[in-house]
């Protein structure tokens, strides 16, 4: 940062009237938490950050920005820097549609999040490979990966990866801590 160039100061970006779709990519590290605004739609978040990020920047972006609640939270993998904010944040914003991850994986983060979501008694949609659900109109997410019944040797290679399609041209691929075999 110190060097000329090193970095530069932009206006907030403008989105134009009409758009049907806004993404914000939250800064958490290693972590991650992506906002997602549908036009008509409502709001989703695919991850939450760990707990403390959750509280220190999701919970706050979540505010400025006038998110009351969620129409919907993806849970990507059991890293605990993507979702370990996730049962703070269902306790709090309750999103009406909850999507995990349908993979075993080693995670106990993951663990007690799936025991906390039976106690709640939430029931996640366990979404797979060419399984597609709507975040409002003209904006509509498909899993890509894993396909059903997938078996992935590694744990990087068990995130969820995930299409956008935003009206009838753009796309939007979503592809978390992949992989090298994803």
């Amino acid at each position: 940062a110190q060097l000329p160039g090193g970095h530069y100061y932009l206006e907030r970006p403008h989105w134009p009237d009409g758009a049907r779709a806004r993404i914000e990519v939250l800064d958490l590290g290693a972590g991650a938490a992506v906002h997602l605004r549908a036009r008509g739609g409502g709001d989703w978040l695919f991850d939450c950050g760990n707990d403390r990020d959750y509280e220190r920047v999701v919970r706050e972006y979540l505010h400025a920005t006038g998110v009351n609640s969620l129409r919907g939270l993806l849970l990507t993998h059991g890293d605990s820097l993507h979702i370990g904010g996730a049962a703070r944040l269902v306790s709090e914003y309750r999103p009406a549609t909850l999507i995990d991850n349908p993979l075993p994986d080693r995670s106990i983060v993951h663990r007690r999040l799936r025991e906390f979501f039976k106690q709640t008694g939430l029931t996640p949609n366990r979404l797979a490979g060419e399984d597609s659900f709507e975040l409002g109109p003209n904006v509509t997410a498909k899993i890509l990966y894993p396909a059903r019944l997938s078996l992935a040797n590694k744990v990087d290679d068990q995130c969820l990866i995930v299409q956008l399609k935003i009206g009838p041209s753009t796309r939007v691929l979503f592809m978390s801590d992949s992989g090298p075999e994803t």
